[in-house]
């Protein structure tokens, strides 16, 4: 199950970009964006594996559509993960 998109708490977010970018299995067509929480309106940042894919705007409403109901009056875990088989 490829990953297709990531999302990472604001707090955590440029570290495990770091992190990301530093890795031999780094996406040299990746790209990242920001979203908020549809709930609390808590920001992450969103790295999408493959800049190109088609599907893109589909894994950003699937990945806020996860944070959303993964929202407990504002907590939320620090990465979410979408793969192919999610994203589906």
């Amino acid at each position: 199950m490829p990953v297709v998109a990531l999302a990472f708490h604001e707090h955590l977010a440029m570290e495990k970009l770091n992190d990301y970018y530093r890795s031999p299995n780094a996406s040299t067509r990746s790209e990242t964006r920001a979203i908020t929480c549809k709930n609390c309106a808590l920001s992450f940042a969103i790295l999408l594996v493959n800049r190109d894919d088609n599907q893109n705007a589909n894994y950003i409403d699937n990945l806020r559509n996860l944070i959303g109901a993964d929202c407990i009056r504002g907590l939320h875990r620090d990465e979410y993960e979408l793969n192919v088989d999610w994203a589906s």
